[in-house]
């Protein structure tokens, strides 16, 4: 089996697109999940930032993430993200290592 890949997404959307936000994320979750390879990918709001979303995603491996960022769902989202957002989407794709 693969090793596991984790990735952070944040998300600082424009204060008045931050419901446009959360709807077109909440439009992409429920695709993504299904995907192969999808073992979670959940979205959280900063409690003391509330413009700040984080994306919480873990993959089986790098071509399971390959494959959500080329899906028609995603690339679809991502195309209405430079409306939304006060600065460019920051992902962070990590290991666990302890």
């Amino acid at each position: 089996m693969a090793t596991p890949l984790f990735v952070t997404a944040i998300f600082h959307a424009k204060p008045e697109r931050l419901n446009d936000l959360i709807t077109v994320l909440s439009e992409l979750a429920p695709p993504s999940r299904a995907e192969p390879g999808c073992i979670e990918y959940y979205f959280y709001q900063d409690t003391e930032a509330p413009t700040t979303i984080f994306a919480i995603e873990t993959w089986e491996s790098a071509a399971a993430l390959a494959a959500h960022a080329a899906s028609p769902h995603f690339q679809a989202a991502a195309a209405q993200l430079s409306d939304l957002l006060t600065a460019p989407l920051a992902i962070h794709k990590t290991r666990r290592i302890i």
